[in-house]
C-alpha cells in the first residue's frame, strides 16, 4: 500500500471511528480508550513522516484507493520493517 508516495505495511488495522474516537485539545488528536493509545491525524506527508517517526497510530486517508478509504491503525514504512528484521 503508498501512503504519501512511501509503500508501507499496516502493521494493525483498527476496526475504531476516527469520529468515535474521544476528542483531545489538539484537533489532529484523539485517544481510543479500548487500546489506550493517541491517534493522529495526518493530511500531509509531513504530519505523516512524524508519527511514523514518533511510533504513533495514525489516521489517513488511503491515496491508491479510489474512494480514498480512511485508515486507522498501526502503519510502518516497508523498508524500515526489513531493517529492524535484520
Amino acid at each position: 500500500m503508498r501512503l504519501f508516495g512511501k509503500k508501507c505495511t499496516i502493521r494493525f488495522n483498527c476496526k475504531q471511528s476516527w469520529w468515535n474516537l474521544k476528542e483531545t485539545e489538539d484537533d489532529r488528536v484523539r485517544y481510543c480508550k479500548k487500546c489506550k493509545k493517541t491517534v493522529t491525524r495526518c493530511t500531509t506527508k509531513e504530519e505523516f513522516i512524524k508519527s511514523l517517526t514518533d511510533k504513533e497510530c495514525m489516521f489517513v486517508l488511503v491515496e491508491d484507493r479510489v474512494d480514498y478509504t480512511p485508515l486507522l491503525g498501526d502503519i510502518r514504512l516497508d523498508n524500515l520493517i526489513k531493517q529492524n528484521k535484520d
